[in-house]
């Protein structure tokens, strides 16, 4: 798993040289889609997928980025250091920032994920067309009863 975690980050490090770039990202929907064939194929490939996703959410997770967790330990850092807080509004505009930055990337990615599997793409592209059902008739009344 390790070996896994450093080939990607190394092949996203080295996009000129590799070619993977961040539309060849999975969001949630690609996730998702990967985590359904595993399991079609073997529980185990699951279970080693779970393992491997785990482990490169701890690593971005702390990446120095102030919405992530690494982000806010760097902010802790910079204050130790400083020996003063820093200013509530400096904090709260860079990250509101990066928020918005973060979540643009996860739209970002899940387009190409949506785009990149047939099936999303036959859901979109069939034609729908709806029917209206006949109202059956209504039984006559019985003779004699009105």
């Amino acid at each position: 798993m390790f070996e896994k975690t450093v080939n990607t980050f190394s092949a996203l490090i080295h996009s000129k040289q590799t070619g993977v770039g961040a539309k060849d990202l999975s969001g949630p929907v690609g996730i998702f889609a990967l985590l359904a064939s595993q399991v079609n194929a073997d529980y185990r490939l699951a279970l080693s997928f779970f393992v491997l996703l785990s482990i490169n959410l701890a690593i971005i997770n702390l990446l120095p980025i102030p919405v992530l967790d690494g982000g806010h330990i760097l902010m802790a850092i910079i204050e130790k250091i400083r020996r003063r807080p820093l200013p509530p509004k400096f904090v709260e505009y860079v990250t509101t920032g990066f928020a918005v930055l973060l979540i643009s990337f996860m739209l970002y990615v899940t387009y190409f994920d949506i785009r990149r599997f047939s099936l999303f793409k036959a859901l979109f592209k069939r034609e729908t067309q709806i029917e209206q059902l006949e109202t059956p008739p209504q039984p006559a009344p019985a003779p004699g009863k009105q």
